[in-house]
């Protein structure tokens, strides 16, 4: 396998150096512009997934909320039964 390694490849032997030097800037600016497109995006899935995260933590405080007034909706409907209970009609 070392003996192919060692062979040269083709397209890179009829470059010239000044060539070789072009393409590797070209394909390292690419690379950063790449780089800086997916910090833009990452850190704009972050901010949405930040978002979605307080509005599920608020959509939970509500429903706790809610579920807080429903049990006491059912105690108070409960003392009203016992209490008509106790009333003779």
């Amino acid at each position: 396998m070392s003996i192919l390694e060692d062979l040269p490849v083709p397209a890179r032997s009829f470059q010239s150096d000044g060539a070789r030097t072009s393409s590797a800037t070209v394909e390292a600016a690419s690379l950063e512009a790449l780089e800086e497109w997916m910090d833009v995006r990452f850190k704009e899935i972050e901010r949405r997934l930040e978002f979605a995260e307080r509005m599920a933590s608020e959509r939970h405080s509500w429903a706790l909320e809610a579920i807080a007034r429903l049990a006491e909706i059912g105690e108070l409907k409960e003392r009203v039964v016992r209490m008509e209970a106790r009333q003779p009609r």
